[in-house]
């Protein structure tokens, strides 16, 4: 009996691997699709090269050789790597907890107060958070190219579709409202007061030529924006694009009524221009000597500078005078 046990077990296992042998080999995973249309950043469209190269008399450099690349947006679903970004991202977990405690700090906040979520999302969708009049907020929403609103009741809703890989937000005291569409072709886009194509050319050639992602914004006055590709740019009302400054590797960018003003103020003597900065500097250190009567934080003061400052070297390599 106890052979015959042995006998069917050795044909089983021989049968077993009969089956296995037979067994077609596993196919190689397909590669993934290519990457195009919306909630792709251009640069990382499948597309890019074709067009830049039809498109540009000069192509751009490729990227990672210069240009504004969107950091962490880059990461995303529209960038390099993008579904390897987001499975890591998924697997590493929400953020651990601290704990932590809110001291007073009067006519700004509470003591012991804490954080709350009023809502979540993946992928690359809360840029260029700006706050509304009726005390919510509006954010860009690069992958799923929407803009989001949530109000003072966090009713969450989307008053802007199909901004085209849309990413950070402006708005000018008038309440024109401005998104930088980050996709294929790269374009910047008026949503308010009417929807319209800003502009998406530079020098004759769309402004994917200037190579990179096109980043963040603020507006004017006068109807244009400043936006950052790399560089630093306005477009007009009319949608004429003019570049200021050198800089390079350019992201954010605020404009200051004060700092415009003195940047670009008609002077034909260099002195006054040093003159002009000597005054700002004095001007926050009274408001930083004044913190306390002014109710407003040192630190609030301190990154205000160190944003105007910026400003500063943008502005003070500029060659032409800003529109009035």
């Amino acid at each position: 009996m106890k052979s015959k046990g042995m006998l069917l077990t050795a044909l089983g296992c021989l049968g077993a691997m009969a089956v296995l042998g037979q067994a077609p080999a596993q196919q190689p995973a397909a590669p993934a699709a290519p990457q195009t249309g919306p909630g792709v950043q251009a640069p990382s469209d499948a597309k890019y090269a074709e067009f830049v190269a039809a498109k540009c008399k000069t192509p751009p450099p490729a990227r990672g050789a210069g240009g504004g690349n969107r950091g962490p947006a880059a990461a995303g679903p529209g960038g390099p790597g993008g579904a390897a970004a987001g499975a890591n991202a998924a697997a590493a977990g929400a953020p651990a907890h601290r704990e932590y405690t809110v001291t007073a700090i009067p006519g700004v906040i509470a003591a012991g107060q804490t954080w709350k979520t009023i809502w979540t999302g993946t992928g690359n969708n809360a840029d260029g958070i700006l706050a509304t009049k009726d005390g919510g907020i509006l954010a860009a929403q690069n992958t799923d190219s929407a803009v989001l609103k949530i109000d003072k009741n966090n009713k969450v809703s989307t008053p802007y579709k199909d901004t085209k890989t849309g990413g950070a937000l402006a708005m000018s005291k008038k309440g024109e409202l401005y998104v930088v569409s980050r996709g294929l072709p790269t374009s910047v886009i008026q949503l308010e007061p009417k929807r319209r194509t800003l502009a998406d050319t530079y020098m004759g050639e769309p402004l994917d030529c200037i190579g990179g992602v096109i980043n963040d914004l603020t507006a004017d006055s006068k109807g244009g924006v400043y936006f950052t590709m790399g560089g630093v740019y306005y477009a007009n009302s009319k949608g004429v694009v003019t570049k200021y400054g050198t800089l390079t590797g350019v992201n954010g960018i605020i404009l200051s009524v004060l700092l415009y003003r003195a940047a670009f103020a008609p002077h034909t003597v260099p002195f006054w221009n040093y003159l002009w900065w000597a005054l700002y500097a004095l001007l926050l250190a009274s408001f930083a000597l004044r913190a306390r009567r002014l109710k407003r934080r040192v630190a609030d003061l301190v990154i205000q500078a160190a944003l105007h400052c910026d400003m500063m070297r943008v502005f003070g390599a500029a060659s032409k005078p800003a529109p009035k």
